[in-house]
C-alpha cells in the first residue's frame, strides 16, 4: 500500500508523514489525502515556532480538531511508512490518495498490532490470519526509519487503544529530510511538544544522522537533488555597481 515509488513519480528524494490518534471524524466529504495532508506546511511552522504550549495545541486545525500527533512531522529520505503500516495493522477502516505526480495519501486503522501468517487451506489455497500479536524483536526493518515508525506506531496504538479512537497515518513525499538532519528541533522546542501532548519530540530517529551519512546511496540522492534544485532555480544578474 502506497510505496514511495508509487506516490512520487517525479524525482524527489524525501517522504513526510504524520501519524497520532484521529480524535474526532471529519465530514464524510472532507475524508481525503489532501484534508490530512493541506496543512503540514503550517504544522511544522506551528511546531517549530511556537513559544507556548497552548500555540502548539491549538493554532492548526488538523491537529486542534482532529488528530492528536504522536511525533512532529517525520522525514525520511525516500521510505514510506503505509505499506508496514498495512502489514501489521490488519484491520484498515479507510484510506485514499491523490493522483499528482507528488501524490499524497492517509490511511485510517483500528488500534490493533497483529502480524499476518499464511495458512495453508485444505484444498491447496491459502489465506492470512492476524491473529499473532507482533513486537519489534519479531520483525525485520529494512532501514532505521521502519524501525523508528514501528517505534511511534507503538505508542500510538496504546493511547488510542485508551482513547477508544482509531489511528490516522498521512503522508506525501517532499520538504527537507538533510535540513531535518542539520537543524533538528532545538531542547526548548521539544520540551514544549511533550507538553502539548506529542509523544516523540524529534522529526528524525536517533541515529538518522550518522545512518545517512554511512549511507553512500542516501549521499548520492541527496546529491541529485540538490543539483536538480540549483538547475531548476532561477539565475538573477548581479545588482548594478553603486
Amino acid at each position: 500500500m502506497y510505496t514511495f515509488e508509487e506516490l512520487s513519480t517525479e524525482p524527489v528524494h524525501t517522504f513526510c508523514y504524520l501519524i497520532g490518534v484521529l480524535k474526532k471524524w471529519p465530514q464524510k466529504n472532507q475524508i481525503t489525502a489532501d484534508f490530512f495532508t493541506g496543512q503540514f506546511e503550517w504544522l511544522i511552522n506551528v511546531e517549530d515556532q511556537s513559544d507556548t504550549v497552548w500555540k502548539t495545541r491549538r493554532r492548526c486545525d488538523l491537529t486542534r480538531k482532529y488528530v492528536l500527533p504522536t511525533a512532529p512531522l517525520t522525514m525520511t529520505p525516500s521510505w514510506s511508512p503505509f505499506p508496514l503500516a498495512s502489514n501489521v495493522m490488519p484491520e484498515l477502516l479507510q484510506h485514499g490518495r491523490t493522483d499528482d505526480a507528488w501524490a499524497s495519501a492517509y490511511a485510517i486503522f483500528n488500534p490493533v498490532l497483529k502480524v499476518g501468517e499464511v495458512i495453508t487451506l485444505q484444498f491447496g489455497g491459502k489465506k492470512t490470519s492476524f491473529e499473532t500479536p507482533v513486537t519489534d524483536g519479531q520483525l525485520q526493518f529494512e532501514n532505521v526509519h521502519a524501525h523508528h515508525f514501528f517505534w511511534l506506531l507503538e505508542m500510538t496504538i496504546a493511547r488510542a487503544q485508551k482513547m477508544k479512537k482509531p489511528i490516522i497515518l498521512a503522508g506525501l513525499p517532499g520538504f527537507g529530510y538533510q535540513n531535518v538532519l542539520d537543524q533538528d528541533l532545538i531542547g526548548e522546542s521539544r520540551l514544549r511538544l511533550l507538553e502539548a501532548g506529542y509523544l516523540y519530540p524529534s522529526r528524525a530517529p536517533q541515529g538518522a544522522r550518522f545512518s545517512f551519512l554511512s549511507d553512500p546511496n542516501a549521499r548520492a540522492a541527496r546529491k541529485e537533488e540538490m543539483e536538480r534544485l540549483t538547475r531548476s532555480s532561477p539565475v538573477f544578474p548581479p545588482p548594478p555597481c553603486c
